[in-house]
């Protein structure tokens, strides 16, 4: 349920309607690895907010935020996501907990501005 998102869609994923999402100015291609490292993080992340991590569909794409590279990631609940969501950003407005982003970054291994969208 994981989707890295090609260098030129990631700034798509931080478009959201009802979430606060980084301003990016630019973007970068992670490596497989870059996801593997932030997995077991964002596990953890996911479960301190009551929530089961593998109900979520996951977006990966690398935002270059203030000179510094981050992957942003992009989730939805399985029973909001469109069907072509491998290859198009999901955006879904006012979805509460069935959406989240948040930001990670993988020099640091710290993920910062959990957000789930705004109401449901």
């Amino acid at each position: 349920m994981l989707f890295r998102s090609p260098a030129e869609q990631a700034p798509q994923l931080a478009r959201q309607c009802s979430r606060e999402a980084p301003r990016a100015e630019g973007a970068w291609q992670p490596l497989p690895s870059d996801i593997a490292g932030l997995e077991p993080g964002l596990a953890k992340l996911l479960a301190e907010q009551k929530v089961q991590p593998g109900a979520y569909y996951r977006q990966y794409g690398g935002l270059i935020v203030r000179g510094h590279r981050i992957v942003y990631v992009n989730g939805a609940r399985n029973a909001m996501v469109h069907p072509d969501w491998r290859s198009v950003p999901i955006s879904i407005c006012d979805a509460g907990a069935l959406a989240f982003g948040v930001e990670y970054d993988p020099a640091t291994g710290a993920f910062v501005n959990f957000r789930f969208d705004g109401r449901l």
